[in-house]
């Protein structure tokens, strides 16, 4: 069985769960705390938040099969 990921803009590859922490974490910040890791650079707590909310949509209206996700 296979670990799967999410992989970040910045290139780096964290679990599901670290992920799901991360965004409880983030929505406790300010909007404007600047954070290293989600880009080569700083980003605002907020923009990682959008960037995340638009992430889910994507996956979730992307509509592939369970095959395509390699779950079969």
């Amino acid at each position: 069985m296979s670990i799967r990921a999410i992989t970040l803009p910045s290139g780096k590859q964290v679990s599901i769960g670290a992920y799901v922490r991360a965004w409880k974490v983030l929505k406790t910040m300010p909007f404007e705390t600047l954070l290293p890791g989600w880009e080569w650079y700083e980003v605002e707590a907020g923009r990682i938040l959008a960037d995340m909310r638009r992430g889910m949509h994507e996956r979730i209206n992307a509509g592939r099969s369970y095959d395509q996700r390699g779950l079969s």
